[in-house]
């Protein structure tokens, strides 16, 4: 039986599966990511690491696949907003600088209210934060003048692995369209973001459709362990891929990621943009859009608390299953989960998390149920940003949150809407979504619609409490509901 393998390259691990015809999962590897902080703000990766990562679970699901089947195609999925910068004999002159870098804030601060900041948002669909490519050059610029001098191409990390396994510069339009420097609707680069940031089209990689296919060369073939001229998909970022392979592939569907941030995705026909710019629009693929928000706040608030505050062995799964038997509204207690500074809907990486309304009955399954509570009410704000998040009729969860029936819950009640989860399927969303993707690419019938289950629905009762905390959150936050 033939099957796709889909690399999903996240921030905090490299996976691999292996798909066939049916959907079946063949096989899986993964392997955990470092991130590297050498000065406060900065989070930056090792590009040549990561590539050695991708050929090692490559190569683990091709070694664990049955012997008479046979692999069809290779695609990738890939985070978001990093950036590489390479000198003309193609190595490395910085590492990795991913979405959660914040070393260039002053500069999206001194650019997010002016029009050109404004214009740049409105052709490209970015907001103006440090996340953003575009603004890490200005920094690069400004900071390192040596390396922007030199600097012969600008990648990102999905586009530095492509580089290396095809020995072309390419980046497929999906994660360009989240750089910054992609005009949405022409799918080119954008002549005002170059010129803000002073470089030229040429230092930036080809901009590919997702579904291109592309041979694999005979010397990356053999360092994979894969056919020469095996088809090779470039994919897209790992937000657009999980829409897909969660099924949030129509306006009617809201789909949620709560790993360690956070995100909330609607699929559209149709750029749209926010005119207060706080929402995100990107590309999926030739016709399709995502739109929606990115918070950096999600489990991490409650690995926070086990780690930081309680300082206790117990998991950050048994403290949810104690903190479920909190009432809904932790009696009171709002928790502010910027504690990472904030994307979406705030777009301000200097924002600070805070618990309002405590008092002494408040205890440790409080703390932890009103973090639950506050990342779910500020997905809720994210989405009061989108007009067409009027006709969701149901919530596609994935990430870590997805296996906690406390996530779950609280995200149906503030929602009012039933969340669904795959029925019978444990592949990760993004890497599901790439080869969902490579099917189409590949003239591949599709594989059978994914079945889903609903996993909690609204309870009517717990209606008024969250009416009522979400507007006191949203008043705390400063912001419109």
């Amino acid at each position: 039986m033939p099957y796709l393998i889909g690399v999903d390259i996240g921030t905090t691990n490299v996976k691999a599966v292996a798909l066939a015809d049916d959907g079946t999962l063949l096989a899986t590897a993964g392997r955990p990511t470092r991130t590297l902080s050498p000065f406060p703000g900065a989070a930056e990766q090792n590009p040549v690491i990561l590539f050695k990562q991708v050929v090692q679970v490559v190569r683990e699901v091709q070694d664990t696949c049955p012997t008479d089947d046979q692999p069809a195609g290779l695609v990738f999925s890939g985070a978001m907003h990093s950036l590489v910068a390479m000198n003309k004999q193609g190595n490395l002159l910085t590492n990795a600088w991913l979405w959660s870098d914040l070393r260039a804030d002053g500069f999206s601060e001194a650019l997010r209210d002016t029009e050109t900041g404004r214009e740049i948002y409105r052709r490209t669909g970015t907001p103006i934060h440090p996340m953003s490519p575009l603004v890490k050059m200005q920094w690069l610029r400004s900071h390192a003048p040596e390396i922007f001098r030199t600097a012969h191409k600008y990648l990102g990390i999905k586009d530095f692995i492509l580089q290396k396994i095809l020995l072309e510069n390419i980046c497929d339009a999906s994660v360009a369209s989240a750089t910054g420097l992609l005009n949405t609707r022409s799918g080119q680069w954008d002549d005002l973001a170059l010129q803000t940031v002073g470089m030229s089209a040429g230092q930036l990689p080809e901009v590919v459709s997702p579904a291109r296919v592309f041979p694999l060369p005979a010397k990356s073939a053999a360092l994979l362990g894969l056919p020469a001229g095996l088809p090779v998909i470039p994919g897209a970022s790992d937000g657009a891929l999980a829409n897909l392979g969660s099924g949030a592939t129509g306006s009617d569907t809201l789909a949620i990621t709560i790993g360690t941030s956070a995100a909330l995705r609607l699929t559209l026909e149709q750029p749209v943009h926010d005119p207060a710019m706080r929402t995100f629009c990107y590309r999926l693929d030739d016709r399709r859009f995502i739109a929606g928000g990115a918070s950096n706040n999600g489990s991490n608030t409650v690995d926070w608390l086990r780690k930081q505050v309680f300082q206790t062995p117990v998991s950050a799964a048994k403290l949810l299953e104690q903190a479920a038997l909190v009432a809904p509204g932790c009696d009171g207690l709002l928790f502010v989960p910027y504690l990472h500074g904030e994307r979406a809907p705030v777009w301000d990486a200097r924002a600070t998390g805070m618990y309002q309304g405590l008092k002494a009955e408040h205890g440790k399954r409080h703390f932890v149920r009103a973090a639950v509570e506050g990342v779910v009410f500020n997905l809720k704000l994210i989405a009061g940003s989108l007009p067409q998040s009027a006709q969701v009729k149901n919530i596609a969860l994935s990430g870590g949150a997805a296996k906690s029936a406390l996530w779950r819950q609280v995200i149906a009640d503030v929602f009012q809407k039933p969340v669904v989860l795959p029925a019978n399927d444990q592949t990760d969303a993004s890497a599901r979504g790439a080869v969902i993707l490579a099917r189409s690419a590949l003239g591949l019938p599709p594989m059978p619609w994914l079945k889903t289950i609903e996993s909690a629905v609204p309870n009517p009762q717990n209606i008024d409490i969250y009416t009522t905390n979400y507007r006191r959150f949203a008043q705390l936050c400063a912001l419109d509901f």
